[in-house]
């Protein structure tokens, strides 16, 4: 705006010149405090958002910290079923051991034919007793799917939190903040 003030005596005329400036001390005034809403507004947005983002943060922890759980229960009860699992098959070779020598010393009683069916039937029982017991169990597989589940869905939650920060600040304040989609 280029003032044009009316030249009288001694200069311009005064009450144009000030009637100008006080025109201008306005429109410096309402820009001025325009800015300071705008700046104001801003700081109540970015501390929403970063209350967003702390408790997005901590259900994330949250998350992360049961899954952590989860497998450490999950460790836990495959190194218990292990245990049994050795301790049943120790049982088991007390068993067939005691079993063996019982139908051994009855063997003798029994007909020949009998007896050497009888002792082929321990034999079979023997060797496959010892071809389980030598098999390991295999809860591992059940604990790395266990794992790579966790890896998975904590990536994803990730990639959904930031995302969701993104998109949707809060839902709450959606209709009250504007969006600004360049950003």
């Amino acid at each position: 705006m280029q003032p044009t003030f009316t030249v009288v005596r001694k200069g311009y005329d005064p009450k144009q010149v000030d009637t100008y400036l006080a025109t201008l001390t306005k429109q410096y005034d309402d820009a001025t405090m325009e800015r300071r809403d705008r700046i104001e507004e801003l700081k109540h947005d970015n501390a929403r958002l970063q209350a967003t983002i702390d408790t997005l943060q901590s259900r994330q922890q949250a998350v992360e910290l049961a899954l952590e759980q989860a497998i450490d229960k999950a460790k836990q009860i495959e190194y218990a079923a292990k245990v049994r699992y050795c301790l049943e098959g120790e049982r088991l070779q007390l068993f067939q051991a005691k079993w063996t020598e019982f139908c051994l010393r009855n063997a003798r009683g029994v007909w020949q034919q009998d007896g050497d069916a009888v002792g082929k039937a321990l034999v079979d029982a023997q060797e496959e007793l010892r071809t389980l017991m030598a098999q390991e169990l295999h809860i591992g597989a059940y604990l790395d799917q266990a794992t790579f589940d966790y890896t998975q869905e904590r990536a994803r939650l990730k990639d959904f939190a930031d995302f969701a920060r993104i998109a949707d600040p809060d839902p709450e304040d959606a209709q009250d903040a504007p969006r600004d989609i360049t950003a």
